[in-house]
């Protein structure tokens, strides 16, 4: 086996586990500094960049929030839940066809990944955060061990003396316990290297991840830079996502900020906050269902079908959305019932450089799904894509599971988030952004010049 690791915690994280597989997101800082540095020394880059808006959602647990304390989940359990889902496991006993969630958690496993014994190690096997699993390997958290997932790696002394007299909770994560001590220390701080809002902020929300606030500043710059170019467009709208209660809860806290941090456009009221809901079309009798948004408190349609969605989304800088769960649960949890994430037509060539009369090029709506629940399986997953197709019919249809999770989607309109990534690099997210529109304006031109 061989891991490319984190560059600041070296040897704790693999993102790859063959010399051969180029996974990009070892490389993408220094890609997306490569691309700065050409769009100032090129023109020929800059002629070619198709405009386009970033609509950012974020889904909220574990994404960028850790911890629950009304809920009974400490920072502590969560963080090490969290490294739970990132240690991988060998599963000798089954094919990678078998990976969906019933056969996993039968499973006891007794080697992590990269074949050392459990309870035996002579070194800390790598956290894994690629995409591609290693051949016949999945997350602890998805095995029979998953009940032990809030004490991976350790347990308060008195807890510890219960535990060796009855034999439950063997912490088999030990060996992980730098990495959860760097991130009890990172989380716990009371120091942010951020604004002195952000600063505020995070000492009354300290479940709030540091890489959260790195996001919305870096959104504030890039709201400032639009304002200095005297461009009526907003540059970004941020969509908060989740099927939980806490959306309400979330939205008071970034208004909070938002004041104190003087950026009126993060400020969002009960206006702004919506349930969206999977309804049966009453157009077609095949059972196809449409997604609508509705107030809170489910009493009227807000935006009756996806074109009013967009609309909406475009309308503003920030929105949240409860999402439907139990539509997800009523099918097994299918990526294809989760949150749906659209994929607008591609727009038509930029007029010339030379015809001063022409409009301004139409702007492609990059919408980017941040989610800790994106999975590599076609069974099992939160994340919908539905996307417009290049016709004069406008209707958006829902992209097959199967090829959902491909490279034309994942990492450019879909990423999946390991936790312990944000945690340990602040600047995770931000990277990532820059790295999905790199790869967005790769995908466009490449459209483009087919047709």
């Amino acid at each position: 086996m061989s891991v490319s690791t984190n560059k600041d915690y070296d040897g704790w994280i693999a993102r790859s586990f063959t010399t051969s597989d180029k996974n990009e997101d070892d490389d993408h800082s220094q890609q997306a500094s490569s691309n700065k540095n050409n769009d100032k020394q090129g023109q020929n880059k800059n002629k070619n960049k198709i405009p386009t808006r970033l609509v950012l959602h974020l889904d909220i647990n574990e994404t960028i929030l850790l911890g629950d304390d009304a809920g009974g989940d400490s920072t502590s359990d969560s963080i090490q839940k969290m490294l739970a889902k990132s240690a991988f496991c060998q599963l000798p006993t089954l094919s990678d066809k078998k990976l969906d969630w019933d056969n996993t958690q039968q499973v006891e496993p007794t080697h992590w990944w990269d074949g050392q014994r459990i309870g035996h190690e002579t070194s800390m096997p790598p956290l894994y955060t690629g995409w591609e699993w290693p051949p016949n390997t999945c997350p602890y958290y998805r095995t029979k061990f998953k009940k032990y997932s809030k004490e991976f790696v350790s347990k308060s002394t008195e807890e510890e003396i219960v535990s060796a007299s009855t034999g439950q909770h063997p912490h088999h994560g030990k060996i992980y316990k730098p990495i959860w001590e760097e991130c009890q220390r990172l989380l716990l701080s009371t120091t942010v290297d951020t604004s002195s809002a952000a600063q505020a902020s995070r000492n009354r929300h300290p479940h709030l991840l540091p890489a959260f606030y790195h996001i919305l500043e870096y959104l504030q710059q890039q709201q400032q830079q639009q304002q200095q170019q005297s461009t009526s467009n907003n540059p970004t709208t941020l969509v908060f996502r989740t099927f939980g209660s806490d959306i309400q809860e979330v939205a008071q806290w970034v208004t909070d900020f938002a004041k104190e941090q003087d950026c009126p456009w993060l400020q969002i009221g009960p206006d702004q906050l919506f349930q969206g809901r999977w309804k049966e079309s009453e157009e077609q009798q095949d059972g196809a269902v449409i997604y609508q948004l509705w107030d809170l408190t489910e009493t009227h349609v807000v935006a009756k079908d996806e074109d009013e969605i967009l609309k909406l989304l475009n309308s503003g800088t920030i929105f949240g959305i409860r999402d439907d769960y139990n539509h997800w649960k009523k099918f097994h949890w299918l990526p294809t019932s989760g949150k749906p994430v659209w994929i607008p037509r591609t727009p038509p060539p930029a007029p010339p450089a030379s015809d001063k009369e022409a409009e301004e090029p139409p702007v492609f709506c990059h919408h980017l799904l941040f989610d800790d629940n994106i999975h590599n399986l076609p069974d099992d997953g939160i994340a919908c894509i539905r996307q417009q197709h290049s016709t004069e019919d406008s209707k958006f249809t829902t992209v097959d599971a199967s090829i959902m999770h491909g490279g034309e989607y994942q990492g450019i309109h879909l990423k999946r988030v390991p936790t312990v990534e944000p945690v340990l690099n602040p600047n995770w997210y931000i990277e990532q952004i820059e790295h999905s529109q790199l790869l967005l304006q790769e995908k466009l031109n490449e459209q483009l010049a087919q047709d």
